[in-house]
């Protein structure tokens, strides 16, 4: 039986604008204006939205969080989450390879390319090989 459609972000619960979305089997956010933040929205077991920590990255941040180039890609067969920002390609590992389970991200690395603007990308994946078009 469906239900009558309801609200999942609002001005009272968005408290920054979204740069990004993307579904992997949960709704991934992407949000922040001087500062990147990731959320998940998941709808099973039960309804949640949960702030998904970003770890590892040390002296690496970002600078240029400019919503036209700035974006996050998941895809239920990738083993990682990568977000496209200041014209470089971040790599993370989730914490669990449970969609429902993920609480945070580990920083593992980024592909940066000199003399070309990167607009967007496209990741292939076969077993423990990845392609990254850009």
């Amino acid at each position: 039986m469906y239900t009558g459609k309801s609200l999942v972000i609002t001005p009272e619960t968005q408290t920054s604008p979204i740069i990004s979305m993307d579904i992997d089997g949960s709704v991934w956010l992407l949000s922040g204006t001087n500062s990147i933040k990731t959320e998940k929205i998941l709808t099973a077991p039960k309804y949640e939205r949960r702030g998904i920590v970003m770890n590892g990255l040390g002296i690496n941040t970002f600078t240029n969080t400019d919503p036209s180039v700035t974006k996050i890609y998941t895809d239920p067969s990738y083993q990682e989450v990568y977000i496209l920002a200041d014209n470089r390609i971040w790599i993370f590992v989730p914490n669990s390879k449970r969609f429902s389970d993920v609480k945070s991200l580990l920083y593992i690395g980024q592909i940066d390319v000199q003399n070309i603007v990167i607009s967007d990308i496209a990741i292939q994946q076969s077993g423990d090989v990845r392609e990254v078009f850009f």
